[in-house]
Protein backbone atom coordinates (compact mmCIF):
# COMPACT_ATOMS: atom_id res chain seq x y z
CA UNK A 1 0.00 0.00 0.00
CA UNK A 2 1.30 3.35 -1.02
CA UNK A 3 2.69 5.78 1.77
CA UNK A 4 0.56 9.13 1.71
CA UNK A 5 3.81 10.48 0.17
CA UNK A 6 4.10 8.55 -2.21
CA UNK A 7 0.80 8.91 -3.29
CA UNK A 8 1.10 12.95 -3.27
CA UNK A 9 3.88 12.66 -5.45
CA UNK A 10 1.46 10.69 -8.24
CA UNK A 11 -0.89 13.26 -8.15
CA UNK A 12 1.72 15.87 -8.71
CA UNK A 13 3.05 14.05 -11.65
CA UNK A 14 -0.32 13.58 -12.97
CA UNK A 15 -1.67 17.12 -12.20
CA UNK A 16 2.11 18.21 -13.96
CA UNK A 17 1.39 16.24 -16.78
CA UNK A 18 -1.91 17.24 -17.20
CA UNK A 19 -1.00 21.03 -17.56
CA UNK A 20 1.55 20.06 -20.11
CA UNK A 21 -1.55 18.26 -22.33
CA UNK A 22 -3.40 21.41 -21.48
CA UNK A 23 -0.89 23.74 -22.43
CA UNK A 24 -0.16 21.44 -25.96
CA UNK A 25 -4.07 21.50 -26.50
CA UNK A 26 -4.18 25.07 -26.44
CA UNK A 27 -1.17 25.69 -28.76
CA UNK A 28 -2.14 23.54 -31.22
CA UNK A 29 -6.01 24.83 -31.59
CA UNK A 30 -3.85 28.60 -32.04
CA UNK A 31 -2.23 26.78 -34.57
CA UNK A 32 -4.64 25.12 -36.32
CA UNK A 33 -7.06 28.73 -36.26
CA UNK A 34 -3.69 30.61 -38.47
CA UNK A 35 -3.19 31.31 -42.20
CA UNK A 36 -0.85 28.23 -43.50
CA UNK A 37 0.04 31.28 -46.14
CA UNK A 38 1.51 33.47 -43.69
CA UNK A 39 5.44 34.55 -43.92
CA UNK A 40 8.00 33.40 -41.74
CA UNK A 41 8.85 36.73 -40.53
CA UNK A 42 6.30 39.51 -38.91
CA UNK A 43 6.69 42.79 -39.69
CA UNK A 44 6.25 44.79 -36.96
CA UNK A 45 5.44 48.45 -38.41
CA UNK A 46 1.81 48.09 -38.44
CA UNK A 47 1.64 47.13 -34.74
CA UNK A 48 4.55 49.77 -33.22
CA UNK A 49 1.98 52.40 -35.36
CA UNK A 50 -1.56 50.76 -34.12
CA UNK A 51 0.68 51.23 -30.37
CA UNK A 52 1.14 54.79 -31.25
CA UNK A 53 -1.80 55.75 -32.09
CA UNK A 54 -3.15 53.69 -28.92
CA UNK A 55 -0.88 55.20 -26.50
CA UNK A 56 -1.38 58.80 -28.06
CA UNK A 57 -5.15 58.32 -27.86
CA UNK A 58 -4.38 56.73 -23.96
CA UNK A 59 -2.53 60.02 -23.04
CA UNK A 60 -5.00 61.69 -24.73
CA UNK A 61 -7.95 60.42 -22.85
CA UNK A 62 -6.62 60.12 -19.25
CA UNK A 63 -3.10 61.70 -19.63
CA UNK A 64 0.23 60.61 -17.80
CA UNK A 65 0.36 60.11 -13.79
CA UNK A 66 2.75 62.72 -11.89
CA UNK A 67 3.69 63.73 -8.78
CA UNK A 68 0.77 65.45 -7.06
CA UNK A 69 -1.89 63.35 -8.35
CA UNK A 70 -4.24 62.36 -5.45
CA UNK A 71 -7.18 60.04 -5.61
CA UNK A 72 -9.74 58.54 -2.49
CA UNK A 73 -9.93 54.92 -2.68
CA UNK A 74 -13.35 53.30 -3.97
CA UNK A 75 -14.44 52.61 -0.03
CA UNK A 76 -13.13 56.08 1.25
CA UNK A 77 -10.64 54.36 3.51
CA UNK A 78 -7.83 56.10 2.43
CA UNK A 79 -6.31 58.75 -0.03
CA UNK A 80 -3.26 58.13 -1.97
CA UNK A 81 -1.41 61.26 -2.97
CA UNK A 82 1.84 60.45 -5.46
CA UNK A 83 5.09 62.62 -4.31
CA UNK A 84 7.73 61.76 -6.39
CA UNK A 85 8.23 59.42 -9.34
CA UNK A 86 11.11 58.34 -11.21
CA UNK A 87 11.13 59.10 -14.11
CA UNK A 88 8.41 62.21 -13.81
CA UNK A 89 5.88 60.43 -15.58
CA UNK A 90 5.15 56.46 -16.51
CA UNK A 91 8.09 55.22 -18.67
CA UNK A 92 8.95 51.92 -20.22
CA UNK A 93 10.42 49.40 -18.08
CA UNK A 94 11.21 50.35 -14.29
CA UNK A 95 9.66 52.91 -12.19
CA UNK A 96 9.58 53.84 -8.73
CA UNK A 97 6.71 55.82 -7.33
CA UNK A 98 6.87 57.58 -3.32
CA UNK A 99 3.71 58.07 -2.34
CA UNK A 100 1.83 59.41 0.63
CA UNK A 101 -1.51 57.49 2.25
CA UNK A 102 -3.71 59.18 4.94
CA UNK A 103 -6.96 58.50 6.72
CA UNK A 104 -10.60 58.83 5.86
CA UNK A 105 -9.38 62.15 8.33
CA UNK A 106 -6.54 63.11 6.25
CA UNK A 107 -4.16 61.77 9.27
CA UNK A 108 -1.10 59.78 7.96
CA UNK A 109 -1.22 55.89 7.70
CA UNK A 110 1.60 54.59 8.71
CA UNK A 111 2.29 50.37 9.40
CA UNK A 112 -0.48 49.26 6.48
CA UNK A 113 0.45 46.38 4.46
CA UNK A 114 -0.40 48.03 0.79
CA UNK A 115 0.03 46.11 -2.28
CA UNK A 116 0.75 47.91 -5.89
CA UNK A 117 -0.09 45.99 -9.20
CA UNK A 118 0.18 46.72 -12.66
CA UNK A 119 -2.94 45.40 -15.31
CA UNK A 120 -2.66 46.07 -18.66
CA UNK A 121 -6.18 46.12 -19.93
CA UNK A 122 -5.84 46.49 -23.86
CA UNK A 123 -3.84 42.98 -23.72
CA UNK A 124 -5.51 41.45 -20.20
CA UNK A 125 -2.19 40.92 -18.48
CA UNK A 126 -0.29 42.12 -16.01
CA UNK A 127 3.79 43.47 -15.88
CA UNK A 128 6.35 41.51 -15.71
CA UNK A 129 7.95 41.94 -12.24
CA UNK A 130 6.69 42.07 -8.55
CA UNK A 131 6.26 45.31 -7.06
CA UNK A 132 7.94 46.04 -3.55
CA UNK A 133 6.43 48.03 -1.51
CA UNK A 134 7.88 49.66 1.79
CA UNK A 135 6.81 51.65 4.24
CA UNK A 136 9.17 54.41 4.98
CA UNK A 137 7.11 55.38 8.29
CA UNK A 138 4.57 58.35 8.67
CA UNK A 139 2.41 57.32 6.14
CA UNK A 140 5.31 57.67 2.96
CA UNK A 141 5.81 54.75 1.21
CA UNK A 142 7.72 53.82 -1.78
CA UNK A 143 7.35 51.32 -4.97
CA UNK A 144 9.73 49.44 -6.89
CA UNK A 145 10.25 48.44 -9.39
CA UNK A 146 6.45 49.74 -11.02
CA UNK A 147 7.31 47.99 -14.10
CA UNK A 148 5.66 48.63 -17.60
CA UNK A 149 6.79 46.75 -20.58
CA UNK A 150 4.69 48.18 -23.48
CA UNK A 151 3.10 51.07 -24.38
CA UNK A 152 -0.34 52.14 -24.03
CA UNK A 153 -2.70 52.35 -20.82
CA UNK A 154 -2.04 50.57 -17.85
CA UNK A 155 -4.34 50.33 -14.61
CA UNK A 156 -2.37 50.28 -10.98
CA UNK A 157 -3.93 49.34 -8.36
CA UNK A 158 -3.05 50.22 -4.68
CA UNK A 159 -4.95 48.20 -2.53
CA UNK A 160 -4.58 49.04 1.39
CA UNK A 161 -5.27 46.71 4.81
CA UNK A 162 -7.28 48.29 6.78
CA UNK A 163 -8.38 47.70 10.54
CA UNK A 164 -12.14 47.70 8.46
CA UNK A 165 -11.01 45.68 5.35
CA UNK A 166 -9.01 45.96 2.26
CA UNK A 167 -9.64 48.91 0.11
CA UNK A 168 -8.54 50.04 -3.27
CA UNK A 169 -8.15 52.46 -5.85
CA UNK A 170 -6.85 51.93 -9.41
CA UNK A 171 -4.82 54.64 -11.20
CA UNK A 172 -4.76 55.06 -14.89
CA UNK A 173 -2.04 55.91 -16.41
CA UNK A 174 -0.63 55.59 -20.32
CA UNK A 175 2.54 54.56 -21.49
CA UNK A 176 4.40 56.54 -24.04
CA UNK A 177 6.21 54.21 -26.68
Amino acid sequence: MPRPLQICQMILRGAHRLAALAASAALLCACSHAKTDAPATHDNSNHDAAAEAGADDCVAQYGALSAGHRETAVGGGFSILLTKLTPQSPQLGDNTWDFTLTDASDDPLPGVIVRLSAWMPAHAHGSLKTVIVDDLGTGHYHAAPVNFHMPGRWDVTVTVELPTGDDHVTLITCVAP
